[in-house]
């Protein structure tokens, strides 16, 4: 009992630890001014230092391919937020496609896509769906907490994105849309990893996400592809996107509740056959 009690204690110290080290460090690459992709990357050490330090196991820290059918759920929040988000834009006369670069911009999906999927599952992914994930289940955390304080830890490490951020450069308003926006999507990447038990189906819409959404639509001042200079119609940092994304994680959690509830309910109902001699 006592060891259970300081496992879990040692657990919640590590997981705090690595996430102050996190937005530590992507904190002075901001501060410093130096490339923003650095911030994603700086995580991939911090993921192998705390997973040889914690002693997990791959399926643990979910660095396995885990449930086969639930791949295509990775295709869900792009397919939900950047399809209405665009038609509404259109229907507003917001989108501004003459001066676009069409060979670029099909190149920049094309190449941006698997890279940041490939990417995800070592930096972001792999460490707050992967490492901090196992963290907090080894200290017996429930699936709910679990998918919570990841969703709000992942949200804090990107507050230096959005307040200090040259590149992003977002109004106050902009900024708690953001990172609005990245708490909630922080719940439905979570429920992607707990249906699946892997971190490679939330790497996967997590690099759809941003493939897309960068070119397409634009990051901060950047304006993308669509040429929409009206943030209500971004779907990171506008109103409607975080609208789609809070029904849609909404909808994955009463989703996944419901399913859980039926699985309880039918291995309760399973006969004990231990005692049982069939013929």
């Amino acid at each position: 009992m006592i060891s259970n009690a300081l496992d879990r204690q040692k657990s919640w110290k590590r997981a705090a630890f690595g996430l102050l080290a996190a937005i530590a460090v992507i904190t002075a690459i901001f501060a410093i001014g130096l490339p923003a992709e650095l911030g994603a990357l700086s995580l991939i050490p911090l993921v192998g230092l705390f997973w040889y330090l914690g002693r997990f196991s791959r399926a643990e820290i979910g660095f396995v391919w885990g449930r086969g059918r639930y791949y295509s759920l990775g295709l869900l929040q792009p397919a939900f937020v950047f399809g209405p988000v665009a038609l509404a834009a259109w229907l507003a006369g917001a989108i501004h496609l003459q001066t676009s670069d069409w060979p670029k911009t099909m190149f920049n999906l094309a190449t941006t896509i698997p890279i940041t999927i490939l990417l995800a599952v070592i930096t972001e992914e792999g460490f707050f769906r992967g490492w901090l994930w196992a963290a907090l289940q080894r200290a017996r955390l429930s699936k709910v907490w679990v998918v919570v304080l990841t969703s709000i830890a992942i949200a804090a490490w990107h507050l230096p994105v959005a307040l200090l951020s040259t590149e992003f450069n977002l109004s106050p308003v902009q900024a708690l849309m953001y990172v609005s926006n990245v708490t909630i999507t922080g719940v439905i990447m979570g429920v992607l990893r707990l249906v699946s038990g892997s971190v490679v189906v939330p790497s996967i819409s997590h690099g759809i996400w941003n493939g897309i959404l960068y070119p397409l639509f634009g990051a901060g001042a950047q304006i993308g592809f669509l040429g929409i200079q009206d943030s209500t119609f971004h779907p990171e940092v506008g109103v409607l996107g975080l609208v789609l994304n809070l029904v849609l994680a909404i909808g994955l959690w009463l989703w996944y509740w419901h399913a859980d509830r039926k699985r309880v309910a039918s291995q309760g109902w399973r006969p004990k056959l231990d005692n049982v001699h069939l013929p």
